[in-house]
């Protein structure tokens, strides 16, 4: 028998396996974003005949045609791009010539570049003037929508119906525990589960590990994100028990492709061998959408405005909020920051000097709801009270405590 004495403690790699190394470490969607973006750069170059070499160009001749590339580009129907292509377009340049080139450039902070970033900026404020700025951002769901919603999921853990339950789970999961990519939805295993109780006794589903995403990407300077949301809800967490129960035992993945029948409680599998693809994770809200008979076709996206708009109205802090989302500042959390349609019908009346008030009363009672229609996120954030076909006035909420802690009281 050899003894550890025996084994090399260390190791050593060659130049092409440390390459190999740390390009493996590079977020496929990174090098997807790199590729698409260079080849629309050398595209530019090859329709104006601009001749530059990457290797070998100086910074100037580099911010040339960085100017010229950022001024002329355009879709494929000749249309601006949105703010956000043009900034990752500048980033997987960027990129391509610091990182795969190796050459002493950054796009961001060269002084010899920053003219390319003048005309960027330029053209941004340009995109804007005439209103071609593209930028969207995503609304909450909320009012009838929200209410849709928990009617659609209101039968999950009797229907037998395999593609509800995976639904179900996977919207609870996605607001709770900040996986919003479908990359890192991609990564998640029935053993990354865990199902335990707090010291009050309330079960209780949290995350056994962190992932990796755009946000939380480790390494020396990526922001090491410790997700410390909970679940809590009990058909939240049957839902959740039975998903795990039903799924395909030779796969180790969560979301899996569903066996379409009406299923019986004794039926050992309700999945395939097989597991649901990015494209299908991607587009996992807009088909829950239109199952539900919603307004509009929500994105995934929408899930983090949702919990945002929510955690916000519950009066929760932004640092806190940033726990649950994953965003890496609480400025992120500004674009979130959007009135309700409620609130904008109140405005509107205020202004027009109507008799009618958000204040008034038509009906005194209110419920209570802890599933899909309220907030289901971390510690104990899983009861609003909502008015159903009514308006409360005189309510007194104490702002600045955890909703768990605070006092809510009709007078």
């Amino acid at each position: 028998m050899e003894s550890s004495k025996d084994v090399p403690r260390f190791v050593d790699s060659s130049k092409e396996d440390l390459d190999s190394f740390v390009a493996a470490a590079v977020p496929e969607n990174t090098k997807v974003a790199t590729s698409f973006w260079v080849g629309v750069f050398h595209q530019f170059c090859k329709q104006f005949g601009i001749v530059v070499d990457l290797n070998t160009c100086t910074a100037e001749e580099f911010c040339d045609v960085l100017c010229r590339f950022y001024r002329g580009l355009r879709t494929k129907n000749q249309t601006f791009y949105k703010k956000s292509s043009y900034l990752a377009a500048r980033a997987a340049i960027g990129r391509h010539v610091t990182v795969d080139l190796k050459r002493p450039f950054n796009v961001f902070q060269t002084t010899a570049l920053q003219q390319a970033n003048r005309v960027l900026n330029a053209v941004l404020v340009e995109n804007k003037a005439r209103g071609e700025e593209g930028t969207v951002h995503k609304d909450a769901v909320e009012g009838e929508d929200a209410a849709k919603l928990e009617a659609y999921f209101d039968d999950t853990l009797e229907s037998g119906d395999a593609v509800k339950l995976c639904q179900y789970s996977w919207y609870n999961i996605t607001t709770h525990f900040a996986l919003r990519a479908a990359e890192v939805q991609l990564q998640l295993k029935k053993h990354d589960l865990s199902f335990d109780v707090d010291e009050e006794g309330q079960p209780f589903v949290a995350l056994k590990r962190d992932f990796l995403s755009k946000n939380a990407k480790g390494g020396l300077k990526g922001r090491e994100f410790v997700c410390d949301g909970r679940m809590y809800g009990e058909k939240k967490i049957a839902a959740l028990r039975l998903l795990v129960s039903k799924l395909h035992p030779d796969i180790d993945r969560v979301f899996q492709r569903a066996i379409i029948r009406k299923h019986s409680e004794d039926k050992a599998v309700w999945f395939m061998k097989s597991c649901l693809g990015h494209n299908v994770l991607r587009d996992m809200m807009p088909r829950i959408s239109e199952a539900a008979g919603l307004s509009r076709r929500y994105t995934n996206h929408c899930l983090r405005a949702t919990v945002v708009t929510r955690l916000k109205s519950a009066g929760y802090e932004d640092r806190q909020i940033c726990r649950v989302t994953g965003h890496k500042n609480v400025q992120s959390l500004t674009n979130y920051d959007k009135t309700s349609a409620k609130d904008r019908r109140e405005i509107s009346k205020a202004l027009d000097g109507g008799s009618e008030s958000s204040t008034s009363t038509t009906d005194s009672s209110a419920t209570v709801s802890s599933d899909v229609a309220s907030p289901p996120f971390g510690g104990q954030l899983s009861h609003l009270i909502t008015a159903k076909n009514s308006v409360l006035s005189n309510v007194v909420i104490n702002i600045g405590e955890p909703l768990a802690k605070r006092s809510c009281k009709q007078e």
